[in-house]
């Protein structure tokens, strides 16, 4: 055989065992590529329904406290309205407000802070406390937003008390002569406990609470609880717009990115919100 077609032989085995090695490095980087997607989709969707799942539990178990404070509002409600229909005076009225204080404690734990009312002119509180010459019951909001459900529950939006730093909350309502209300405060902390609690797939997210004016309930940061994240100091920054993302998502889940990082939110109707850091697996 010539050395010239020798030569030309042998470059042209050479290009092929060149070009199957590229097509198989190709088809291996191809297969890796789908098989690390694929465990990446998997992985992602393990912790969405993570967070789904905390964030429905966390929720149900707010909504139920919630829910055990108006029905205990509700049974004292009833009891104040007999007694006033029978002629019951303020003082008689004092004392019952101070034994329902007492019962509360024990039944709502160290979250309820007192029982109180207006009832046929004259403020009550079951706690002891009095107010100053210059406090206007029917100005409050607890007194205005009974008035307002005529008759039903009125869960009164919370605050934010700066000397405790806790996150209060009135649950009231009108009584049956149509200007008389009983309400009592309870404290938020089963919120803020609920947040330090969660745990989200070894801490790869975290969980907040807000009211639906923007109000910090609960926080993994305590420094942030009371700030409003829709207040004008926080115009165009992260937290902003994670907030309004929150209120516009049509869906109850969403993805944003925090701090350079794509995260996913997740959030219900008490906008209990969970974020879930979006990371690939090494």
């Amino acid at each position: 055989m010539p050395k010239n077609e020798s030569t030309n032989q042998q470059s042209k085995y050479l290009w092929q065992y060149i070009l199957t090695l590229l097509l198989t490095l190709t088809a291996l980087i191809v297969i890796v590529y789908l098989t690390f997607n694929s465990f990446f989709k998997v992985t992602k969707e393990n912790v969405v329904t993570i967070g789904e799942n905390s964030v429905s539990e966390s929720a149900a178990n707010l909504n139920n406290f919630l829910l055990k404070s108006m029905d205990v509002l509700i049974v004292t409600s009833q009891i104040v309205d007999y007694m006033m229909e029978n002629g019951t005076s303020s003082q008689e009225l004092e004392r019952l407000l101070v034994d329902e204080n007492r019962r509360y404690i024990q039944f709502l734990d160290s979250s309820f802070t007192g029982v109180y009312g207006l009832f046929n002119g004259v403020y009550l509180d079951g706690s002891g406390w009095v107010p100053d010459s210059d406090y206007v019951p029917e100005s409050r909001p607890w007194y205005k937003d009974a008035i307002a459900a005529n008759g039903n529950v009125a869960l009164v939006p919370p605050y934010f008390d700066a000397k405790e730093r806790k996150i209060i909350i009135s649950v009231s309502q009108m009584l049956s002569d149509k200007k008389s209300v009983v309400s009592f405060d309870i404290m938020l902390d089963i919120a803020q406990k609920m947040v330090n609690d969660v745990n989200v797939d070894g801490n790869i997210g975290s969980m907040m609470v807000f009211n639906h004016s923007g109000l910090v309930v609960a926080h993994p940061d305590t420094s942030e609880k009371g700030k409003n994240y829709l207040d004008e100091e926080f115009s165009g920054s992260e937290k902003q717009e994670l907030l309004k993302k929150l209120y516009d998502s049509k869906s109850k889940s969403f993805e944003m990115n925090i701090g350079g990082q794509v995260c996913m939110g997740r959030c219900n109707f008490l906008s209990v919100k969970s974020i879930i850091h979006e990371k690939r697996p090494v």
